[in-house]
């Protein structure tokens, strides 16, 4: 049995360099011999398992239809109509286009499937603001707060399924440029319908915080050597 100069290692007799360091391995008295088998595989190749998307999305629309199902027999049998499970039905309906429809569809266009999470969204908080008798609200409170939402959303997707933006610390940075303006624009919402007033504090403080940490992430992109150790050391 042989053993690398090197490091040590034990070599077995179809060792044409050391498994673990690479030195070249000699041995006079044991000249190399090519293996009918070799002891491991020269290519190592990943084995991807393939998940039927469509099934598991069936099985979750089984699941999921579960406790809409058992309260609207209890909320039916309780108050002699449909209340409060209509909101549970809501929900799974949400869960069904964010989610499940995408895993029953082949191909998704994204801008297409945000207008119908939109769309979804919207209807669901008008049921329950109307239900509520707040539809006022519904019209100077959720639909802003939902719009800046999807335009967040819509802004993010194109930075993120960008080809120009190669490195990998500039797209979370302007990522984080977003959110900072939309925090400020969430707030202005909320003071506009409570105090009818805008003085921002909360978002302010979190949008300087978002957009210090993007300028690091952009400076810390140009320092290839400084990005490089971070990532080995966080083994990114």
């Amino acid at each position: 049995m042989s053993y690398c100069v090197n490091c040590g290692v034990e070599l077995s007799d179809s060792e044409r360099a050391c498994p673990l360091c690479q030195t070249p391995v000699i041995n006079p008295n044991k000249p190399f011999k090519e293996p009918v088998n070799a002891p491991y595989p020269k290519r190592v190749e990943k084995i991807m398992r393939s998940v039927d998307r469509r099934y598991g999305a069936i099985l979750t629309m089984i699941a999921l239809s579960i406790p809409v199902i058992i309260s609207g027999i209890i909320d039916f049998l309780i108050e002699q109509r449909l209340t409060w499970s209509l909101y549970v039905t809501g929900a799974a309906v949400c869960i069904f286009v964010w989610v499940l429809l995408p895993m029953l569809l082949k191909r998704v266009n994204i801008y297409l499937h945000l207008l119908y999470d939109t769309a979804v969204l919207l209807a669901y908080l008008a049921a329950i603001f109307y239900n509520n008798g707040i539809m006022a609200e519904y019209f100077s409170f959720a639909c802003p707060l939902v719009g800046v939402a999807v335009a967040l959303a819509y802004a993010a997707t194109p930075i993120i399924h960008s080809k120009r933006l190669r490195g990998k610390l500039q797209k979370p940075a302007i990522l984080l440029f977003e959110l900072s303006a939309a925090l400020i624009l969430i707030e202005l919402v909320i003071d506009l319908n409570l105090t009818a007033a805008f003085w921002p504090t909360w978002s302010l403080i979190a949008a300087v915080s978002l957009i210090v940490c993007g300028l690091l992430l952009i400076v810390l992109e140009t320092k290839h050597k400084l990005k490089e150790e971070i990532i080995k050391r966080l083994f990114v």
